[in-house]
């Protein structure tokens, strides 16, 4: 795979099959699919070595929810409606309260 420093590299993926679909706001199942269209989503994930953006990118199923109505099926590694998976979300998280807590260490010492 040839892939150019710093632009992003798409990867489509796909679940293992799957007999029930997922609500990913309230955690109903169901087996029954709303209708036969796929809806195409895809979510950031952490930059590839060379220093590109991984963008994942896949077909879901939409279901009926009895609480949030036609919603597409939730994924393992992204949380409902975010375009980050867990791992970047988690990433960014660490990072940001590692500045903050440096910040804070940074003012202490000066006094202020």
């Amino acid at each position: 795979m040839d892939v150019t420093p710093g632009a992003p590299v798409t990867v489509t993926v796909a679940l293992k099959a799957r007999k029930r679909l997922g609500c990913p706001h309230c955690g109903f199942n169901t087996v029954a699919g709303y209708d036969t269209r796929w809806s195409e989503s895809s979510w950031r994930h952490l930059d590839v070595s060379g220093g590109g953006p991984m963008i994942l990118r896949m077909l879901l199923r939409r279901l009926r929810c009895p609480t949030r109505g036609v919603v597409v099926q939730g994924v393992p590694f992204a949380r409902a409606e975010s375009r980050f998976n867990t791992d970047f979300e988690d990433l960014v998280r660490v990072a940001t309260e590692f500045v903050i807590f440096s910040g804070v260490v940074t003012l202490s010492r000066r006094g202020g």
